[in-house]
């Protein structure tokens, strides 16, 4: 009898020590690791995230730790120290020569602090430094493990390839834009040099076109736009652009002492005619007498 009792309780002490290693024995089948990047095309200046993701997972309670060692090309892209956190994964520091960073999972609303399957892990954000020509920039994770309490280790992951393209130099607004050929600037304000050269006559003007000419008495006008001339004032009207001409014929300060001196020649004549007149008459009654 005695001997029973220690068999049993042999037995159970062996079930009861067991139970403790089942229970906390994890283990990670298997697990796929993505590493997204925002877009396709970059400039300098601009900041590239990368998301990385764990999918696919197979493991007997989840994951609770994450690690990898970051890979890039230093020459076109600065690498941010801080990997952010997604959801419940705490954010990790970036070792500067290292390039590997760690994070772990706190609990979430149900009190798990494993993730099942299909979760965002980290943000990794690089700038964009200065390129002189198109370039393509890869970024990978190498060293990467998984953590439930059992190891799950990937060797390496490539990230999609962006593509970086330099700065245009945009054309200044205030530069003049060059002249096409056959452009020509006409002047403001022609001179007698540069007048059009219509037929004209002193009686009447013909203008045809959209430009008139200044000269003499009446104006026959043809023509799109038509034009208006005065001769007084010299002002030619072509559409709604008025030049002014230069001033041709006798300017008014010549007109009044020229006025003046006709009227003068007027009163002389008529003086000279009466005083002929009187001196006739004298003659006349001397052949009288």
């Amino acid at each position: 009898m005695k001997n029973k009792v220690l068999i049993i309780s042999t037995i159970m002490f062996l079930i009861i020590s067991l139970l403790p290693i089942s229970v906390l024995a994890a283990n990670i089948t298997s697990a796929q690791v993505t590493m997204t990047a925002s877009k396709t095309e970059f400039i300098p200046g601009e900041t590239v995230e990368y998301t990385v993701s764990v999918k696919n997972l197979d493991a007997d309670r989840g994951i609770a730790g994450f690690g990898a060692v970051i890979e890039y090309d230093p020459n076109v892209l600065e690498l941010d120290t801080t990997a952010q956190g997604c959801a419940n994964w705490e954010n990790a520091s970036i070792g500067g020569s290292s390039k590997k960073f760690a994070t772990t999972r706190n609990k979430d609303a149900s009190g798990s602090a494993y993730s099942q399957n299909n979760e965002d892990i980290v943000k990794i954000k690089f700038t964009v430094k200065e390129v002189s020509s198109e370039t393509t920039a890869n970024v990978g994770l190498k060293s990467i493990e998984l953590s439930n309490g059992a190891l799950y280790r990937l060797s390496k992951i490539d990230a999609n390839a962006i593509t970086i393209k330099p700065k245009t130099v945009s054309e200044d607004p205030g530069t003049d834009s060059p002249t096409q050929p056959g452009d020509s600037e006409e002047p403001s304000n022609p001179t007698e040099g540069n007048k059009p050269s219509d037929s004209n006559s002193t009686g009447n003007t013909n203008n045809a076109g959209s430009t008139g000419t200044v000269n003499g008495g009446s104006n026959n006008n043809s023509g799109n736009s038509g034009s208006t001339s005065t001769n007084g004032s010299k002002t030619t009207k072509t559409g709604s652009t008025i030049t002014r001409l230069p001033h041709s014929g006798i300017s008014i300060y010549l007109a009044i002492p020229m006025g003046i001196a006709m009227m003068v020649m007027v009163i002389m004549l008529a003086k000279i005619k009466l005083v002929n007149k009187k001196i006739k008459k004298q003659f006349e009654d001397i052949e009288n007498k």
